[in-house]
């Protein structure tokens, strides 16, 4: 696959080593890289939510099976999540929503107010609500493509107006919860790898052999600047939710990607968001259609997900801008635009003659235009910036090529990221000219590609779009796959196990091997296996199976098959057992503010990624260094998880909170005035003393008596002076003050006056004395 993106990190440990991790402690990857890094890791408002949106009535499953009786049961939950990540008024915005695709817009009032285009409109509004400036170019919305899902798309059966409303109304809800919740985070984006997790090796029905697939696995991991707790985590696999049958199970699911979400919320602490990336000709291996596989699925992708935690670095430029172009592309394929063309809205109708429903997409312009030869496709294409990463959209499944072509023409990004699925249904894409029929075989490939330049149009929007957003770029590559001719003849072989490291040294694994491309040989019905631990044995073709390593180390494990015409094939990957991964939990201080409390961790993959907390009162809390906020003594609990997925539980005692200490202060109070109120010739002085208490615990310090002569009054009764300084009366003292007030020849017949006292962060004392004026003798004229 032509690519210039980073390269897989897959760590691989020698014995020896493994077994030296375990002599010191595990930081989380915080610490690490900040010391190593110059440039300070920008701070976004990061927050993830999600909302409930399993059915509530009956509805008919998508992806599999035509009119399959509807039904409202669910095998686990079906959700609508979203990331946010926010800087002042500019914001990004993913949301992921479990369904097998979702249209741009749709045909009839009762659908169309419920299309991805308006739904982005209604998260943008709700984002400006909490002091955002967005529209919805910042918005970008995908499905999982889960195959277990309610079908708002016609094609399998009747879309539901009240289901679809469901839908955009959570994904609204989400996006507006998730901005709600949005914490000061450094975003940490790292490049992991899913190789063996991605059909390439054989031929099968929607993955043909001889052609490179898309093994990349983004993230942005959004981590509490001070502790590194995780807040959110957003991620893209490129790969099919296809493994649980909706048909078979009589029962929705949201396959792998909700398995994965609700293990790394578990693991990790916060909100966990997992997207498509690529889609088109990327298939998992095997053939088990229940439950039990898509667990073993998920392990595979929270495995990989927790080792490209473990090795991402932070963003340093906190950039936020969105942008989307129109896309307008010909579309031949007449069945599709018939089927979207016969769709009479509010439910349109099925065909059973041709096992397919109407298409509810609209058919107004700029989504369906006039065009000659062919009518003109139209939806648009949203790309987004957040630092130096890079996030656009794919409207279907696109073939890997498509993806390589965009990622290829961005030249001074971290990492361009295409969302698979996103902003649109416009099935699979591909440059026609590179396939045969023999290598597309028995898939429906043929049957849902819209046009030929689909391909070719959207890498080529992606690019302007990057161009638009600051990046760098070249003119995008044509998008070609070149083809492997060596293997058509030769029969196919993969497997994958349920993790490629851990400290579990017993694996899960599947293999599968196929009949050729050609269809001249077929599948053997036995794999020989290697395990790079001095063992060998031999399974069944298409079996689950169990070995155990003898300890910790890197082994590389080899299948092989041969086919009848002594052609051979193989698949090799590396296992990893790590030492068993120990924590040990401290109290690191103890205050009436909380607890704060540590864990550290030896062993493992010998990086600490996530710690979760169940404190003494059972609040749920984050990070390596936690705070649990009770006041009660008792025990806080926490399982530490590594680069691997590998977890350890410690507990640690806290003891009760200190007393609330005693707070001391001072009192004034005034016990007493002599006279309380006195008979004063005009001409003469009245004379009062105040005797005032320290009530309180502490020295009153600066203690100040004075009296408030009414204004009324001020011409005929002084206050000599206005105000006295005792100075200081200790806890429990008193002192006696005396105050002088003076009557002229204007005084009033009877003057209030007020007395207070004040002193350093004391509450004021009042008091009043009353002066009654009577007059003074008359002087005798002298002769």
């Amino acid at each position: 696959m032509m690519s210039k993106r980073l390269s897989p990190t897959q760590p691989m440990w020698l014995v020896l080593v493994a077994l030296a991790a375990t002599l010191c402690c595990a930081a989380f990857t915080a610490g690490n890289a900040r010391a190593g890094n110059p440039v300070d890791p920008a701070v976004f408002d990061v927050g993830a939510a999600s909302a409930n949106i399993n059915p509530d009535t009956p509805q008919y499953p998508g992806g599999y099976g035509y009119k399959v009786d509807p039904f409202t049961t669910t095998n686990d939950d079906l959700e609508v999540r979203a990331f946010v990540v926010g800087k002042g008024e500019n914001a990004a915005v993913f949301v992921s929503a479990d369904l097998v695709g979702w249209f741009a817009a749709y045909n009839g009032a009762n659908l169309e107010p419920y299309g991805i285009d308006r739904t982005r409109e209604r998260i943008a509004t709700a984002l400006n609500a909490q002091g955002y400036n967005i529209d919805r170019k910042s918005v970008i919305i995908s499905s999982t493509h889960t195959h277990a899902a309610p079908s708002v798309v016609g094609i399998w059966g009747t879309p539901d107006a009240a289901y679809l409303k469901k839908v955009g109304d959570g994904a609204v809800q989400a996006a507006a919860d998730a901005a709600t919740a949005a914490k000061p985070s450094e975003i940490w984006s790292g490049v992991g790898n899913i190789r063996s997790f991605v059909w390439q090796n054989g031929q099968g029905t929607n993955h043909p052999d001889g052609f490179a697939v898309d093994e990349e696995l983004p993230i942005m991991w959004a981590r509490d600047p001070e502790t590194g707790a995780t807040n959110a985590l957003y991620a893209n696999v490129p790969n099919h939710p296809d493994q649980f049958n909706g048909k078979d199970n009589m029962a929705f699911s949201a396959d792998w990607p909700g398995y994965t979400r609700r293990a790394l919320d578990k693991l990790n602490g916060g909100t966990s968001v997992v997207a498509a990336g690529t889609l088109g000709r990327q298939e998992p291996p095997g053939s088990i259609k229940t439950y039990d596989e898509v667990e073993a699925q998920g392990e595979y992708v929270v495995n990989q997900i927790q080792r490209t935690m473990a090795n991402a670095t932070p963003l340093t430029s906190d950039t936020i801008a969105g942008t989307e172009a129109y896309m307008q592309t010909p579309a031949d394929n007449n069945e599709l635009i018939l089927g979207m063309d016969l769709y009479a809205p509010p439910e349109g109708v099925c065909i059973d003659l041709y096992s397919i429903c109407t298409i509810p997409r609209s058919i107004e312009p700029p989504y369906l235009v006039d065009g000659t030869p062919d009518k003109l496709i139209g939806t648009y294409i949203p790309s987004v910036r957040i630092g130096d990463l890079m996030y656009t959209s794919n409207p279907g499944e696109a073939f890997p090529e498509v993806n390589d072509a965009i990622r290829n023409s961005v030249t001074n990004d971290r990492h361009t990221t295409v969302v698979g699925m996103s902003n649109d249904m416009l099935g699979y894409y591909y440059e026609r000219a590179d396939y045969t029929d023999e290598q597309f075989g028995s898939s429906d490939f043929e049957k849902y590609n819209v046009g030929p330049d689909m391909p070719q149009d959207n890498a080529d929007l992606a690019t302007a779009n990057a161009t638009t957003l600051g990046f760098s770029t070249i003119p995008t590559p044509t998008v070609h796959e070149p083809f492997d001719s060596t293997v058509a003849d030769k029969v196919g072989l993969q497997w994958y196990s349920n993790h490629v490291e851990s400290s579990d040294p017993e694996v899960n694994i599947y293999a599968g091997a196929q009949k050729s491309q050609d269809e001249t040989v077929n599948a053997p019905a036995t794999i020989d296996w290697d395990f790079g631990d001095s063992t060998t044995d031999t399974t069944d073709n298409g079996v689950r199976f169990k070995h155990t390593f003898p300890g910790p180390g890197t082994y590389e494990v080899t299948a092989t098959v041969t086919g009848s015409n002594t052609k051979v094939r193989t698949w090799t990957d590396s296992i990893t057992i790590d030492p068993p991964l120990t924590a040990a939990a401290t109290v690191q201080s103890r205050t009436r503010d909380g607890a704060v409390v540590n864990v550290t961790t030896a062993g493992g993959s010998g990086k600490l990624v996530g710690a979760v907390w169940t404190c003494q009162d059972g609040e749920k809390v984050n990070g390596a260094t936690a705070t649990c906020s009770s006041l009660e003594a008792g025990n806080a609990t926490v399982t530490a998880a590594d680069g691997a997925g590998n977890t350890a539980t410690a507990t640690v005692a806290i003891e009760a909170a200190p007393p609330e200490p005693v707070v001391t202060a001072a009192k004034l109070k005034i016990v007493k005035i002599k006279p309380k109120a006195k008979k004063v010739k005009k001409g003469k002085s009245a004379k009062f003393a105040v005797v005032i208490k320290n009530t309180g615990d502490a020295t009153a310090s600066k203690v100040k008596v004075c009296s408030k002569v009414p204004k009324k009054a001020r011409k005929g009764v002084k206050a000599k002076p206005a105000c006295k300084k005792p100075g200081s009366i200790k806890a429990g003292k008193k002192k006696t003050v005396k105050i002088k007030l003076k009557l002229t020849r204007k005084a009033p017949k009877k003057t209030k006056v007020k007395i207070e006292v004040t002193a350093s962060e004391v509450k004021k004392a009042k008091g009043k004395v009353t002066v009654k004026a009577k007059a003074g003798k008359r002087k005798k004229n002298r002769k």
